[in-house]
C-alpha cells in the first residue's frame, strides 16, 4: 500500500495529522538493509529496505528508532 504514491501520501498526513507532526520515536519489526536483493533471505527475515524506510522515517520526522529486540539476529 505504501508503494503506492496516492495512498502512500494519505498514510502519512494522517499520521501527521495524529501526531501533530512531533517528533517521535518508534520500534521497528524489521531490519533495515540496502537492497531485498536476495529472495531466499527476505522469505527467513522480516527485512525493510534502507532507502524507502529511511525516507518514510524522515517523513514522519522520527528521530529515534530501535529494533524490536526479537528481530534482532534477523540478518
Amino acid at each position: 500500500m505504501l508503494a503506492e504514491p496516492n495512498r502512500a501520501e494519505a498514510v502519512r498526513e494522517e499520521i501527521l495529522r495524529i501526531t501533530l507532526g512531533h517528533p517521535m520515536a518508534v520500534n521497528l519489526e524489521g531490519v533495515i538493509v540496502t537492497s531485498l536483493t536476495d529472495p531466499n533471505r527476505v522469505k527467513k527475515a522480516l527485512v525493510m529496505e534502507r532507502h524507502f524506510t529511511l525516507g518514510w522515517l524522515k517523513a514522519l520526522n522520527v528521530k529515534l528508532a530501535g529494533l524490536a529486540n526479537n528481530h534482532a539476529l534477523d540478518v
